[in-house]
């Protein structure tokens, strides 16, 4: 299954230190994603984060071709922040061994979250 996301606006950031989360809702498209990608350092450099709609524009596609090589976490708006923080320490403790080339949210119209967290591949 091949995904194409087209950007609508796309920021450089670091951890903690911008989150486009809450601009989502001045967007009509539904779901509305966030794009994580072209990670500096993993989780302590800096990464590109974009709003994005499966709505084609005038922005190149980014591309999700092999959805095997993530792992999904389901949550809520009201319990995303938790859902952050418990992917992060899963990733710091080794439990989950990231890949970092990218990563997406997919929020849905009724609050559901669905984050994809890419994975290291391992046979």
């Amino acid at each position: 299954m091949e995904l194409k996301l087209y950007p609508i606006k796309t920021i450089r950031t670091q951890q903690f230190e911008q989150d486009l989360a809450d601009e989502l809702a001045e967007y009509s498209q539904s779901p509305i994603y966030l794009v994580y990608q072209n990670y500096a350092n993993g989780l302590t450099g800096t990464y590109d984060v974009s709003i994005a709609s499966e709505v084609e524009n005038e922005n190149t596609a980014i591309v999700i071709d092999d959805p095997r090589f993530y792992e999904c976490f389901e949550t809520t708006k009201a319990l995303r922040a938790d859902t952050l923080k418990y992917i992060r320490q899963r990733s710091q403790q080794g439990l989950l061994k990231r890949g970092f080339w990218l990563d997406f949210e997919k929020h849905h119209s009724d609050g559901k979250i669905e984050i994809f967290i890419s994975i290291m591949p391992h046979c």
